[in-house]
C-alpha cells in the first residue's frame, strides 16, 4: 500500500488579508489606549488651580522677590540620602553679613515633576548646635528628579522662597 501524501500549497485569500488588517489595527488601538491611560494618570496638565487668581497676586510676588533680594541672604540647600536610605534635606541660611539667620521657620516641599501625588512636604527643624542650619527627613522617597521648594516664614509673612531642580539618587 503506498501513501501519497498530498501537500497543499498555502494561498493568501481575502479572508486572510482581512484578518491580518484587523489584527494590525487592534494592536495599534491597544497601544494607543495604553499610552493615553498612562499619560492621563501621570500628569494632569494642570500647573495651577486658577491662573486668573495667581495673576492677581503677580505684583505682590514681584515685590516679595525684590525684598528677598534686598535682604541679601545666602541660602544653600542640599538633599541626599542618609545611611537608612531616607532623603535628608538640609538648609543653611546666612544674612548679608554672614551671620546665621534666626527667627525664621523654614519648610520644604519635594515636588515630583510629573506626578503631584508623590509630592512630599516637610518642616525643617533647626539643627542643634548649628545656628542657621535647618534639616528635615523624608522616608520612602523614590530616586529621580525632584523640584525642591524652600520657604522661610517669619514676622510679616514669607521672607524667602526658592525653587530648584535636583536629582536624588
Amino acid at each position: 500500500m503506498s501513501t501519497n501524501a498530498e501537500t497543499r500549497e498555502f494561498r493568501l485569500t481575502g479572508w486572510h488579508v482581512l484578518a491580518i488588517c484587523i489584527a494590525f489595527f487592534l494592536s495599534i488601538f491597544a497601544a494607543n489606549g495604553a499610552l493615553v491611560y498612562y499619560a492621563l494618570g501621570s500628569f494632569p496638565g494642570v500647573a495651577t488651580d486658577s491662573p486668573y487668581r495667581v495673576s492677581q497676586t503677580y505684583n505682590a510676588e514681584i515685590a516679595a522677590a525684590n525684598a528677598q533680594t534686598a535682604r541679601g541672604w545666602h541660602v544653600d540647600a542640599t538633599a541626599k540620602r542618609d545611611p537608612d536610605g531616607h532623603a535628608l534635606v538640609t538648609v543653611s541660611a546666612r544674612d548679608a553679613e554672614g551671620r546665621p539667620v534666626t527667627g525664621v521657620a523654614f519648610k520644604a516641599e519635594l515636588q515630583h515633576p510629573m506626578n503631584r501625588a508623590q509630592d512630599r512636604k516637610l518642616v525643617l527643624g533647626e539643627v542643634a548646635g548649628a545656628s542657621g542650619t535647618f534639616s528635615g527627613k523624608v522616608e520612602d522617597l523614590p530616586a529621580g528628579q525632584w523640584e525642591l521648594v524652600i520657604e522661610g516664614d517669619g514676622k510679616g509673612g514669607r521672607l524667602f522662597l526658592s525653587q530648584s531642580r535636583l536629582i536624588l539618587r
